[in-house]
């Protein structure tokens, strides 16, 4: 019975000594097995000096390894069966990076993600064709990634504070000037029309000059100044003729440091095609913001009995803040880590330039898509006085709500513009909001007028942001230039939309009529640049 159990238990050993040196190699192109542990004891046969070095000297029990063990990896055994030991961790780093990599099948050999993906980044649209399709964003280009980026937190806070600037003078102008100061009707609509005049040429000229000379850090000083200038004289002399002097020249002066400080960020990330609408939407949603909480904080505060002149203490306090910030901030000319070459173009060949064909037609269909938004900010008082239910409280709590919904939307916009044209996204954000602008009248008496708020916050965020990224496209080269543009659409848009009231007011009709009209242009204006900006291809 021993010598039979000595027989069998020796036929076993060498069974499991063949097989693990006969074993098949492992596939190639796969995850390779875990390297081979010698057996335990009681199933190796026996060797003479197993444990030893070739030179006899004795080797310590961690370092007990044969060279076949080594070079021929087996199957991985579970930590279940009898006789599993763990892995020294030499092996597993060895195994780790000696992986082999699968090659591909099909097609030529493929360069690294990560630089296919920086090509694609560094990919920008070509000058003339202002709606490439997006192309994919670098992971660095993001919207919470912007404040990363000095010269961007720079914008983005003096767009926080330009927003606040403008919530605490435009919504009450009018209240200052005809019921505090005395104006007529007649004086304060002239002091309006000069204020749009000195707006639109003061942009145009300083975003000409900031790209003639390149000294944009003077001109924003300068144009920051103007504005703490204007809203500190009405603080601190409130008058009918420093009312003039301040929103009919200085103050309008100051609104071009919102193109000059988008000409800014396109200088200082003028590498990241792909993802500038990102960037763009992520600045703009901050004056958004800022903007909205300024409306809130000034309704509850004249709730609580607060002087309508107090308003200019707000501005004037972010006036100084902005002007302080940019001084100390705002790179200083001829020292910035990016290139801004001077244009050398007189005033002639620059607005030569920006009267060409193509730039026309295109700000004048822009201008049509933004007159929507001038349209709705004269209907939605009127409408909402008409109305028996409602009255002015809802009408502020609309607006506010509307305001309220561009920001997170701007947030989200860049989900958007990696996967669509500018030209779509413009056509669809213009047909959500010619919905609200045309419903607006019709349901004033329903509750289904809250969802309006949704449609209008939606839409107006393609028809704010979008126009900034399409027009640095479309003035490749000329970023003071393309904030000028800015200027241009908004002088078009106001003139677009005082048509259509004024025809609506002569065909008759009410405010819905007028809504009608002022959407079916908008709505024109979208389908237009949409077939303008069709997708071409290219004759070989």
């Amino acid at each position: 019975m021993g010598a039979a159990r000595g027989r069998r238990r020796n036929r076993c050993r060498r069974q499991t000594h063949d097989r693990q040196r006969h074993r098949p190699p492992p596939r190639q192109g796969g995850n390779l097995p875990r390297p081979h542990r010698p057996a335990p004891r009681h199933h190796r046969p026996r060797r003479r000096n197993r444990d030893r070095r070739p030179s006899g000297r004795w080797q310590p029990a961690f370092l007990r390894l044969s060279r076949r063990s080594v070079q021929r990896p087996l199957r991985p055994r579970h930590p279940c069966h009898r006789g599993y030991r763990a892995r020294p961790r030499r092996l597993l780093l060895r195994r780790t990076w000696r992986r082999p990599v699968q090659a591909q099948l099909h097609g030529p050999p493929q360069e690294p993600r990560r630089a296919r993906r920086d090509a694609r980044a560094e990919t920008g649209p070509r000058p003339g064709q202002p709606d490439e399709p997006r192309q994919g964003r670098s992971p660095e280009m993001t919207s919470l990634s912007v404040l990363r980026d000095p010269t961007l937190r720079l914008i983005a806070w003096a767009l926080l504070l330009l927003g606040a600037l403008n919530a605490s003078v435009y919504p009450y102008q009018s209240l200052v000037g005809i019921e505090r100061l005395g104006l007529s009707e007649t004086t304060f609509a002239l002091i309006l029309a000069l204020a749009s005049a000195v707006s639109v040429l003061a942009s145009v000229l300083l975003g000409i000059l900031t790209d003639q000379r390149a000294n944009r850090r003077r001109i924003a000083l300068l144009t920051a100044a103007s504005g703490t200038t204007g809203v500190g004289l009405m603080l601190l002399a409130p008058s009918p003729l420093t009312f003039a002097l301040c929103h009919g020249l200085l103050f309008p002066v100051a609104t071009s440091l919102y193109g000059q400080l988008f000409a800014l960020a396109r200088l200082a990330r003028s590498d990241d095609g792909a993802a500038r609408d990102a960037i763009l939407a992520t600045l703009r949603s901050a004056m958004s913001l800022s903007f909205l909480a300024m409306l809130i904080f000034w309704t509850f505060a004249f709730g609580w009995g607060l002087d309508v002149m107090a308003v200019y203490l707000s501005a004037t306090l972010a006036a100084v803040i902005l002007s302080a910030m940019l001084h100390l901030h705002w790179p200083r000319d001829g020292q910035t880590a990016w290139e801004d070459r001077p244009s050398g173009l007189n005033f002639r060949r620059a607005f030569a330039e920006i009267a060409e064909g193509r730039i026309l037609i295109r700000l004048l269909l822009l201008g049509a898509i933004a007159s929507a938004g001038n349209l709705y900010m004269i209907l939605t008082a009127l409408v909402f006085e008409a109305s028996p239910t409602r009255d002015a409280g809802d009408a502020a709590l609309y607006i506010g709500l509307v305001a309220g919904w561009e920001v997170p939307f701007m947030l989200l916009l860049p989900l958007l513009t990696r996967r669509f044209r500018r030209a779509t996204l413009m056509a669809a954000g213009t047909a959500l909001y010619v919905t609200h602008l045309a419903l607006m009248p019709v349901l004033t008496e329903s509750a289904w007028l809250w969802v309006l708020t949704l449609l209008a916050g939606l839409g107006g965020t393609a028809i704010l942001t979008l126009p900034i990224a399409y027009y640095q496209d479309l003035l490749d080269g000329r970023p003071g230039a393309a904030g000028a543009m800015i200027a241009l659409q908004r002088l078009a848009a106001e003139l677009l939309a005082a048509a259509a009231f004024a025809l609506g007011a002569v065909i008759g009709g009410g405010y819905a009529v007028t809504a009608l009209m002022g959407a079916g242009i908008a709505l024109l204006g979208a389908i237009a640049l949409l077939w303008i900006d069709r997708p071409r291809q290219s004759v070989s």
